[in-house]
């Protein structure tokens, strides 16, 4: 069985995983997602720059939770979009 899975399957199954909120974080607004992902983490500190425009992303922890956020922040765009990619 694990002869049937190639380099993709991984790269999209540490996407997903690493784009999980698990992280404690500070209060947040009500509605928000607790928690941030290591994907978060790491996309802010490396591409913390401001966009002159918004940026649609999508938050939730679930089919259930999923709503549209918007953004000017390339790395909180980019670390919200990993999972989606994988």
């Amino acid at each position: 069985m694990l002869d049937q899975f190639t380099g993709t399957d991984i790269a999209a199954a540490a996407a997903i995983l690493s784009g999980q909120p698990f992280i404690p974080t500070r209060a947040k607004f009500g509605g928000a997602t607790l928690g941030t992902s290591p994907a978060s983490v790491l996309s802010r500190k490396l591409l913390n720059k401001q966009m002159p425009f918004r940026l649609p992303t999508i938050t939730g922890k679930s089919l259930r939770t999923l709503r549209i956020s918007m953004t000017k922040n390339l790395g909180a765009w980019a670390g919200r979009t990993v999972p989606i990619v994988g």
